[in-house]
């Protein structure tokens, strides 16, 4: 499984509804609307490279309303069990 990190700045007052869309793709493991340099916080699971880049190139970067992205690809990850 490959994990990306996509941070969006989207047209204003869209993100929520955009973050609303997300949900609806199995890729999207979270979505968050936040404050800051960037308005919406996606993590993204596929199970290759290539369908991360797929997803990224065919599903956010098509959207009118994305004004820029930024895109953080998981080298290595951790989990605590809690």
């Amino acid at each position: 499984m490959r994990t990306a990190f996509l941070l969006l700045n989207m047209v204003l007052d869209y993100n929520k509804l955009y973050v609303e869309e997300l949900w609806t793709r199995p890729e999207v493991k979270y979505a968050y609307n936040v404050h800051g340099a960037y308005d919406v916080v996606v993590k993204v699971e596929c199970d290759s490279m290539e369908a991360v880049k797929d997803f990224i190139v065919k599903e956010i970067r098509t959207n009118p309303d994305l004004k820029s992205s930024l895109t953080m690809l998981v080298v290595t990850g951790f989990t605590v069990a809690r």
